[in-house]
């Protein structure tokens, strides 16, 4: 089988003797990778030992006929950051140990080539891929680049606008992580710096944005906006984050009441979570929510709560319907004592009218009125019977 690429028969080769003295880590093109164990060189590379595993040829000869004629290959550099290249991208190779041949006392210096992550050709986020001059690829007849069986190049995914200080990591997806700070004096407005001093540090992690009108080209830099991005985690530290929620009703809260529940007009330590949804899911214990001020509900619709035991409210104070409701409620328990009391008064009440009469003459108008007030009572005395009334809830008891 004719051999190409840049590392000749010999993958052990040093790289000096291929590429000339002083020759220590050079730039290739990849032109596979192995990401399943379904990849038809999957065993050779070493199983699951070899994902991520490269297979690429030079770009001083370009236009390689087929991937099967491949000879050089190189495994991820990284163990712990995993950042595979796409078909077409330009990484650099190195040599280092081969971990297996080199237990052997014969081939204690036997050497595997290793890449770095890709080349930041572009300075694109998406991808950073060059068209190979001379090969014609998959999609050759619609003038795009080939990057992989599954990758689709999406222009509208921007890089983030760095700030000086700033450690950015970033997705080709526009998901990233920015370690960043207050920065007041910058050109490029953001949206975390109106308060604060200088330096003071903060994350925000973001996993999508909303495209909005823009006469920026694609490549130009965006900056990241807590109320248009799909989902985002601010943790601050003196920051005021200009954050509004989703439901604006605050009827709970009134004068003297501390703090605000209006997000925007915080500043300080906190973190700030917004998506399209959230669930928090605790499958072995609880889920815990603790303050030492204030905890804030508010829903635009309703608020659902499901227990499938008990559901305990525990405070000086419990307002229902309205924060100026003046209305106690009744134990009802204690109500049940009295009424059986009051209800022996009336139904007595009642026999004595059955009976009432003048002179031994019957009093008409109060002897028709007792029946029905003893029948009354003993309608109401069937209510209330036992231990567990009829009238008293099985679900809700207050104190």
């Amino acid at each position: 089988m004719s051999n190409y690429g840049p590392i000749g028969i010999e993958p052990d080769k040093p790289l000096n003797k291929i590429y000339g003295k002083g020759v220590e880590i050079i730039s290739v093109r990849v032109r596979d990778i192995v990401l399943s164990p379904n990849h038809p060189r999957f065993n050779e590379v070493g199983g699951w030992a070899g994902l991520g595993t490269v297979f690429f040829s030079s770009i001083e000869n370009p236009g390689v006929k087929n991937v099967g004629s491949i000879l050089g290959s190189a495994r991820p550099y990284f163990s712990n950051s995993k950042f595979y290249p796409l078909v077409n991208e330009i990484v650099n190779i190195i040599k280092a140990t081969n971990f297996v041949k080199s237990q052997s006392k014969s081939q204690r210096n036997s050497k595997l080539l290793y890449y770095f992550p890709p080349t930041n050709g572009w300075n694109a986020i998406n991808h950073n891929a060059l068209p190979d001059p001379i090969q014609s690829t998959p999609n050759a007849q619609s003038n795009k680049i080939y990057l992989g069986q599954t990758f689709k190049e999406n222009p509208k995914v921007r890089a983030l606008y760095p700030y000086e200080g700033d450690h950015i990591l970033e997705g080709r997806w526009g998901n990233s992580i920015r370690f960043g700070s207050t920065v007041k004096s910058s050109d490029v407005f953001n949206n975390w710096s109106s308060e604060g001093k200088e330096g003071d540090p903060i994350i925000i992690l973001k996993n999508g944005n909303l495209p909005f009108p823009s006469s920026d080209p694609s490549y130009v830099p965006i900056v990241e906006d807590i109320n248009n991005d799909l989902s985002s985690i601010y943790l601050t530290s003196t920051q005021k984050i200009p954050f509004f929620p989703a439901s604006l009703k605050v009827d709970s809260f009134g004068e003297g009441d501390s703090p605000s529940p209006i997000s925007s007009e915080y500043q300080g330590n906190q973190i700030l979570l917004t998506s399209g949804r959230l669930v928090l899911n605790a499958q072995s214990d609880g889920v815990l929510i603790s303050s030492p001020n204030v905890i804030h509900l508010s829903s635009g619709d309703s608020i659902h709560m499901d227990c499938g035991d008990k559901i305990v409210l525990s405070s000086q104070k419990v307002y229902l319907g309205d924060r100026n409701a003046e209305e106690r409620a009744v134990l009802g328990d204690q109500l049940v004592n009295n009424l059986k009391l009051l209800l022996e008064v009336l139904e007595g009440v009642g026999l004595a009218l059955t009976d009432a009469n003048a002179d031994k003459v019957p009093v008409g108008s109060l002897n028709s009125i007792g029946p029905s007030l003893v029948a009354v009572v003993k309608d109401f005395k069937k209510v209330i019977k036992g231990d567990d009334p009829k009238i008293l809830s099985k679900n809700i008891k207050l104190k």
